[in-house]
């Protein structure tokens, strides 16, 4: 389960642990059976209005990530994403991402077509969440929390 930019993170271990050829890392790339982006910019995020919020974001994490490696449609983003939706297939891997639809400071700063990681059958479901909220369930009633917890339910905990 990834938020944000953690989303991106996970996807780089998948594809490292893939493509590296360490039998150390490899592991990570056969086990993983399901992954949940929550807010993630899969395609990069609208920085003219949301750059004040990913600069508030770098603060409070520390991320190191560069602003233009955030930016809509960049490079290294698309690459990645376009790796991970021609591969998730066949490494049988469940993907599911939920959107943020309340604005956080004023700003969506990952809007429904960025939060899409493009795969083949997924639907992004949007939430009634900002970016900060998103990953931070009010309670086990709440949309993402049962979401989450019936994908891990159908996907993760049913293998031997």
């Amino acid at each position: 389960i990834g938020h944000s930019l953690g989303g991106i993170v996970v996807k780089q271990m998948i594809q490292d642990a893939s493509d590296l050829g360490i039998a150390d890392y490899s592991d990570i790339a056969m086990r993983t059976r399901g992954v949940i982006f929550l807010g993630t910019p899969n395609t990069g995020s609208d920085l003219p209005s949301a750059q004040k919020m990913i600069e508030k974001l770098g603060i409070y994490t520390g991320a190191t990530v560069t602003q233009d490696q955030l930016v809509d449609n960049s490079p290294i983003l698309l690459r990645l994403n376009l790796w991970y939706r021609n591969r998730v297939e066949s490494m049988e891997i469940k993907t599911q991402a939920f959107a943020e639809t309340k604005p956080f400071n004023g700003v969506i700063v990952v809007d429904q077509s960025s939060a899409d990681p493009q795969v083949a059958g997924i639907a992004v479901v949007p939430v009634p969440e900002n970016h900060q909220t998103i990953c931070k369930p009010a309670s086990k009633q709440a949309d993402v929390y049962v979401a989450v917890k019936r994908f891990i339910d159908e996907h993760v905990v049913p293998l031997p």
